[in-house]
């Protein structure tokens, strides 16, 4: 069995959710308090996909990209939880 866990951070450390490749089986595991864990659950899972943005803005834009835009109309209350990344450049500036 192959497994993949789909890992979120919460306020309680991470929340993962795994799910077995061939036949669709889906487990929930969390809070778990170090991303380490994952790979300490029973399901020993082969990928760990960590919510990350994908992709950084040239600028800034206000409510952020688009896509970020739209999954928060999509998902009506539960927009809120979407993020926005920061712009590029701020990763590379430096403190001075």
């Amino acid at each position: 069995m192959v497994w993949v866990a789909g890992v979120d951070g919460c306020r309680a450390g991470w929340f993962a959710v795994l799910r077995e490749v061939e036949c669709g089986k889906t487990v929930h595991a969390g809070p778990l308090r170090q991303i380490s864990q994952v790979l300490a659950l029973p399901q020993k899972p082969r990928i760990v996909a960590r919510d990350i943005p994908i992709g950084l803005s040239d600028h800034a834009e206000r409510g952020g990209r688009e896509c970020d835009r739209v999954t928060r109309k999509l998902l009506g209350k539960r927009g809120c939880c979407v993020f926005s990344p920061p712009v590029g450049a701020a990763l590379t500036r430096s403190d001075n």
